[in-house]
């Protein structure tokens, strides 16, 4: 094996001439220099290095791994050809080669910084996030001021659960780049998941501040000012966040929410979406802790009581089935259960119960409009508060249900108009207008039930449990 300087002046020479054409971005010079060095001398390793280096900018990969393949062949101990042999297979998404290149360098070179730094990436492309962080953080320790080496390490700790030591490997990094918006937003979010919601709203607008354009930031700004009834600041930062995003339809009918707009007269379907798959994973806990939810069960005592359910075989479909509540009720008395959502989030944490024979990504009316007289019940358990105007929910209903179908749901309660909007974004409805839209698409009124859906802000927000009955052969 020789070193570089172990080969004649000549050679050394013409080696520097071609790094020279390298440097000045003349690679077809350097390559040819190369190239002509290697027929005089066949064992030049540097000069296979070299030449894998101009392919690798030429970015000819294959024809770098060969060249640095034949440098390694010379010289099985050669450092930076392990680390450059890695780069060309990432290079062509050859991750296992590029993953032996690095682990042949650490054997090598066992605190070698390059090589753990592509180490640790490979290993959170893997999910393998302990092994990811051992490797970075061998470099945060001996290299301080490694910028990306101190974010990997702390993405790793939030993977693993190690909130405090993420946030000070981010509080590392934004020593180092004090207006990296990444780094002040992470830091927001992982405050808030402690509960230092003060804290977090001071890293949010420092990231906007930064960079007035971040979206994530102006919405999660805006939710954060929604929860503390802050409305001013809450419009300021949604209108932000629509200004840069004005596709967002879930964003305007919010700012529509927090105006009182009188001219709503339901709630958007991606708003739907983006408020239930957000809220998706703690769904079931909030409701039964927190807002004393107890419509699914009260719905279902309603059918009981009013004779519907001792039969076995109904067809049902449960519109706006969340995670299953209903649906875990309603499943002895099924001969096939539908379940229909806005939110795919949802759904998957409703078909991890196992209760549904079919489960449907789509909007509720449209879900009805469909079936023509195939169902015996529709249960609705907070859905038509999503809706401000009824009509065309209620002519679908009528549509879908055979004779004799029954379609149980619940309202919450308005004496103002028809509909109003309340103040969490819900609608309300007037009973004299839901007396009506039941003479207008043929149903019986079996029973309007008051009671008390739920808690809101701990206080009792009152309604109806409704079951109406389609009369003879179904509305026109």
């Amino acid at each position: 094996m020789m070193s570089e300087s172990a080969y004649s002046l000549d050679i050394v020479l013409r080696l520097q001439s071609a790094n020279r054409f390298k440097s000045e971005g003349l690679y077809h010079e350097a390559r040819q220099e190369l190239e002509a060095i290697i027929v005089s001398e066949p064992r030049c390793a540097p000069a296979y290095n070299n030449l894998g280096t101009i392919y690798f900018h030429l970015k000819e990969y294959t024809l770098a791994i060969q060249s640095y393949q034949a440098a390694l062949d010379i010289r099985p101990d050669y450092i930076d050809v392990y680390y450059n042999l890695g780069l060309a297979y990432l290079r062509m998404s050859r991750d296992e080669e590029a993953l032996t290149a690095y682990l042949a360098l650490i054997a090598l070179v066992p605190t070698h910084p390059g090589a753990h730094f592509q180490l640790g990436c490979l290993m959170m492309k893997r999910q393998r996030f302990l092994e990811a962080s051992q490797s970075f953080n061998l470099i945060a320790e001996s290299h301080q001021s490694h910028f990306e080496s101190l974010a990997n390490l702390a993405v790793c700790h939030l993977h693993l659960g190690r909130l405090d030591q993420a946030v000070k490997c981010y509080l590392r990094a934004l020593d180092i780049i004090p207006s990296d918006h990444d780094i002040l937003f992470n830091l927001g979010v992982i405050h808030i998941q402690q509960g230092y919601a003060a804290e977090g709203v001071k890293y949010y607008l420092r990231a906007v501040k930064v960079n007035p354009d971040f979206f994530d930031a102006h919405h999660n700004l805006g939710t954060i000012y929604l929860m503390r009834r802050d409305h001013e600041n809450a419009l300021l930062h949604l209108r932000e966040a629509l200004r840069i995003q004005p596709e967002a339809e879930a964003l305007r009918h919010t700012i529509k929410i927090l105006m009182q707009d009188d001219q709503l007269t339901g709630s958007a379907p991606q708003y739907i979406q983006s408020l239930f798959d957000s809220y998706a994973d703690y769904y079931d806990v909030h409701l039964r802790a927190h807002l004393q939810y107890q419509v699914p069960e009260k719905l279902y005592a309603l059918l009981n009581d009013s004779g519907v359910l001792p039969a076995q075989e109904l067809r049902i479909v449960d519109i706006g089935c969340g995670t299953g509540f209903c649906g875990e009720l309603l499943r002895p008395h099924a001969s096939h259960l539908v379940g229909v959502d806005l939110s795919p989030n949802m759904l998957s944490a409703a078909a991890e119960k196992e209760i549904y024979d079919e489960l449907i990504v789509v909007d509720a009316v449209q879900y009805l409009a469909d079936q023509a007289s195939a169902l015996d019940l529709i249960v609705a358990g907070d859905v038509l508060v999503y809706f401000g105007e009824l009509e065309a929910l209620m002519l679908a209903a009528s549509q879908a249900l055979a004779a004799r179908g029954y379609f149980a749901f619940n309202v919450e309660l308005t004496s103002k108009s028809d509909y109003a909007l309340t103040s969490s974004g819900r609608f309300a409805h007037h009973q004299e207008y839901l007396e009506q839209l039941a003479k207008t698409y043929g149903f019986t009124v079996i029973a309007m039930r008051p009671e008390i859906l739920r808690r809101q802000q701990d206080e009792p927000v009152p309604g109806y449990l409704c079951l109406w009955q389609l009369q003879g052969s179904g509305a026109a």
